[in-house]
């Protein structure tokens, strides 16, 4: 799969993971993946006080 420069990808691309790589929408995965880890670690803070 060597599309890199075909559609224009994102600034970040090369800075996503392998795996998310792999998919055309990696920017979205990343996206998705850093609100659940933010919104894990706001939950974790709130019940560990």
């Amino acid at each position: 799969m060597k599309w890199r420069r075909s559609r224009g990808v994102s600034r970040g691309y090369n800075d996503t993971p392998w795996l998310l790589r792999e998919y055309y929408g990696a920017p979205v995965w990343g996206m998705i993946v850093s609100a659940l880890v933010l919104g894990g670690v706001t939950v974790l803070a709130m019940f560990h006080r």
